[in-house]
């Protein structure tokens, strides 16, 4: 954690950073900072779907349904071949009894 830190200091526009950090933070079961680490990569760098799909994977996990499709949506736009993000969106479609969007 402490070199994230540091190279966020370093260098306070290094997406990858606060990328980095918030699935550490995930790991240390952190939610809260997860997703202001996440929000504050996605702001710098808005076109990396991994951002998106890693996000909305812990709005999942936290019950979020609507804004992890809202995120598992920007990734496959930004990553169409992204099957991770279209399993999860699905996953998360079946979830709410929707199975019919599951399918799409």
């Amino acid at each position: 954690m402490a070199k994230y830190d540091e190279a966020i200091r370093l260098d306070p526009s290094h997406a990858r950073a606060f990328g980095n950090r918030a699935s550490t933070y995930n790991h240390l079961g952190q939610p809260e900072r997860v997703l202001q680490d996440f929000g504050e990569a996605i702001r710098l760098d808005p076109d990396t779907s991994g951002f998106y799909g890693n996000r909305g994977q812990l709005f999942l996990n936290v019950g979020q349904t609507e804004q992890a499709i809202d995120d598992f949506n920007q990734a496959i736009k930004l990553s169409p071949e992204d099957a991770i993000a279209h399993y999860n969106r699905g996953f998360t479609h079946e979830l709410l009894g929707q199975p019919e969007r599951a399918m799409h």
